[in-house]
This record gives structure tokens, C-alpha cells and sequence, in this order.
């Protein structure tokens, strides 16, 4: 936690603790006389509860309890069972899981927590899994007892951090880890190292956000673009400002760069890509860099939906082609209406995108943007149908020869 505070305060991110979200809960259940590890009374205790996380004036974080600022009653030991016990409760989990990643929607954050990388923020731009042995951390957990007036033996601070170790790696929900491609460093060295080495001030240790990344790519494929597909673009005033789905007909492997191409610089999206391409060579580092979102074909790839639903509940932009694959000159195919589903539960717009299959290098290519619409379910609530009307909309928009 020192290094994620530090490290927030030199960037001017704001800084989250989320394992003191859980220290609430736990002190909210050992006030009331709950066993830490009476699942049943703990659920049942949650609507009861009012938690709130502040940040003062001098960016420390405060935790609230019905009104109560409990951020040092949180710390005393008996409490750290109490957070390991109830954060084991698949329940607890999913109640404070909406309050965690409203910071990250909203602002930049450096999260600090034992599941950031694998559950609350899959999709973080930057992943460090801190580890220090245990004992390193009871003699730091010791030390801050010590200046709050608690003076406990080491031997019972120690046995504390360790049930706390074992009862997180073993429960089912959400245990710790840094998730994938996350950096592994010993916690008990690298704060020592960062102050030495400077890292700190020079600003080596930011990193760059998927935005920075869609748009070097942009900046990148551009000029080529230009110059192999000229684009003569129309209904730009037609780009929504908050979340959308852009729909479009797919021929070719360069149609998610000329829709993006089309939308802007600044229009931030995320597109649907076969997870295939996720293994070639330096483009598909590059596409995950930049926020595509990998989808196993010819089966129902529930991962990506819920990545796709993550993305627009949290007020960005995607780029699907719902035809499912490269469809060339005339054949029909069915849409899928994965597409409809999304638009559907959270209410975002679609907006048609018109390119054509028949692409020709160093020929004009016509992309129309249309107006964003809201598919009209009705009772029936034929999704198939809404498909087809969708890619009805985008032929519409073809320009006339």
C-alpha cells in the first residue's frame, strides 16, 4: 500500500485501498456480533450497511460506516480477521465490486488489492503483483500498530498475517494474484529500489493507457491507409458523444482500421477481433495494447460478451461486425445478434457504418456513418430479426453509384 500510495501521490492519480472496503464490512459484522465466518448473517447484513470511501483534501483515504469515520478502528488486528473471513463470501464480493470500479470509470486510479488484476480490473492498462514475505509484512503491521498506541507481540501479528494468507489463496472467490502479464515484484525491496533509482521522479514508472496506445497506432496506420484506401467519409455529426456500437459489413482485413479511421482520432474505440490473430506476431500485442477484445469463433465466447458489456457500461465505444466473418460480393449470411443483446440490456445506440465489400487499392472508398438508433424489441422479443434489420440499415446507406 505504500508503494501504490506513493506512487498515486507523485502522479496525481487517486489512490484506492480496496482490502479497506472489506476491513469495513468485517468491523461492521464483528459490532454486531456476527461470527467472521457465518456467512448467512454477514449476507443477510449488507443492505443494512452504508459505505462510503472519501478522499480529504490531502488525498488520504477515509472509510465511513453509517456516517462513522472508522479508518483507524479498520486496522486493529481482530479486524484483519474479520476482512479475511467475509471477503471469502462470493456475496460480499459482488456488493462492493460495483463501488471499486466506479473509481476506475471516472478517473485515474492506482488500485490496491489482492484480486485487482484478475477480477475488479481485468483490463487495466498496467498490473504489478507486489509480493514480500510474511514476515516483512507482520513487522510493518507491527510498527503501524505501534504508532496508533496498539502494542501487540510480533509472534501474534505474524499468526494474524499468516491465517489471513492461507484463508485468501485457498477461498473460491476471487483469490489473489496479478493476473495475466502482470509484473511480479518483491514488495519488501522495491519501494527501497524505486526511492534509489529515481523511478519515481523521472516518471518511468507511468505507463501508457490503452487510449495513448489506440492513438499511436492511429497515428501509425493513417498515412498508409490513406494512401492504399482513400476514404471519402460522410455522417461524421452523426458520433455520439457517450457509449455506442458501430455496426458495419466486413470483407477485408482492413475494415476495423478504416471504421476507426473514419470515426477520428479522438473517438476511442474498441473492436471485435478472432482471437486467432491474438498470436500474430507484434500486431496482436499491439491490438490488446489498443483495447480490441479477442473472440473465439464458432462457439458462444461468453468472456468477450461480458468484456464487450464492460466496455459500454463504462461509457466507451465498439466496433463489431455482425456478420461474424469476412463475407464477400454478394453471399448473405445471418447476422448475430450478440450485437442486439447488448444494445438492448444497457440501452446504448447502434449506429450503422457503410463500407463497401468491393474494395479497390488506391480507389476512393466510400464510409458512411448513420444515425444512431435504439432497436424496438417489442413483445416478442425477436433478436434474430433485429439482426437482420440492422444490416438492412447498413445497406441503406450505400451511396448511389
Amino acid at each position: 500500500s505504500t508503494i501504490a500510495r506513493k506512487t498515486a501521490e507523485k502522479f496525481g492519480f487517486l489512490y484506492v485501498d480496496t482490502g479497506a472496503i472489506y476491513r469495513t464490512v468485517g468491523l461492521a459484522a464483528y459490532r454486531r456480533g456476527i461470527a467472521s465466518r457465518d456467512s448467512a448473517s454477514v449476507i443477510a447484513m449488507l443492505p443494512e450497511l452504508r459505505i462510503e470511501l472519501r478522499h480529504g483534501a490531502d488525498g488520504l483515504q477515509r472509510m465511513f460506516l453509517d456516517g462513522e469515520d472508522v479508518s483507524d478502528a479498520i486496522r486493529m488486528p481482530e479486524i484483519s480477521i474479520y476482512a479475511s473471513d467475509v471477503s471469502a463470501v462470493p456475496e460480499v464480493r459482488a456488493y462492493l465490486m460495483e463501488m471499486q470500479r466506479s473509481f476506475a470509470r471516472t478517473q485515474n486510479v492506482i488500485m490496491d488489492g489482492r484480486d485487482i488484476g484478475t477480477v475488479v480490473l481485468p483490463d487495466a492498462g498496467l498490473k504489478i503483483f507486489l509480493t514480500a514475505s510474511v514476515e516483512a509484512r507482520a513487522r510493518r503491521r507491527q510498527l503501524e500498530l505501534e504508532k496508533k498506541g496498539k502494542i501487540l507481540p510480533f509472534e501474534e501479528v505474524l499468526r494474524d498475517m499468516e491465517y489471513r494468507d492461507k484463508n485468501d489463496s485457498s477461498r473460491a472467490a476471487a483469490p489473489p494474484g496479478g493476473g495475466c502479464r502482470a509484473s511480479g515484484y518483491d514488495g519488501a525491496e522495491f519501494f527501497g529500489k524505486l526511492r534509489g533509482s529515481g523511478i519515481l521522479d523521472s516518471g518511468a514508472f507511468c505507463t501508457m493507457t490503452k487510449e495513448k496506445w489506440y492513438r499511436l497506432v492511429y497515428d501509425v496506420l493513417r498515412p498508409i491507409a490513406a494512401l492504399v484506401y482513400p476514404q471519402r467519409i460522410s455522417g461524421v455529426e452523426n458520433i455520439p458523444a457517450g457509449p455506442a456500437i458501430f455496426c458495419a459489413p466486413h470483407s477485408n482485413i482492413v475494415d476495423p482500421i478504416l471504421v476507426s479511421l473514419a470515426l477520428g482520432r479522438d473517438t476511442f474505440t474498441h473492436h471485435l477481433a478472432k482471437a486467432e490473430s491474438k498470436t500474430t506476431f507484434i500486431f496482436g500485442w499491439l491490438m490488446k495494447k489498443a483495447g480490441s477484445i479477442f473472440v473465439k469463433r464458432g462457439e458462444r465466447d461468453i468472456d468477450s460478451f461480458k468484456q464487450c458489456m464492460r466496455v459500454l457500461k463504462a461509457g466507451e465505444k465498439l466496433i463489431v461486425f455482425p456478420e461474424g466473418t469476412r463475407v464477400h460480393g454478394d453471399a448473405v449470411v445471418e447476422p448475430k445478434s450478440g450485437v442486439i443483446h447488448m444494445s438492448v440490456r444497457l440501452h446504448v445506440p447502434i449506429v450503422p457504418v457503410f463500407i463497401p465489400r468491393d474494395k479497390k487499392v488506391f480507389r476512393k472508398v466510400p464510409t458512411v456513418i448513420g444515425e444512431p438508433y435504439y432497436p424496438e424489441v417489442g413483445d416478442h422479443r425477436d433478436y434474430d430479426r433485429l439482426a437482420r434489420e440492422l444490416m438492412g440499415r447498413i445497406w441503406a446507406l450505400k451511396p448511389e453509384e
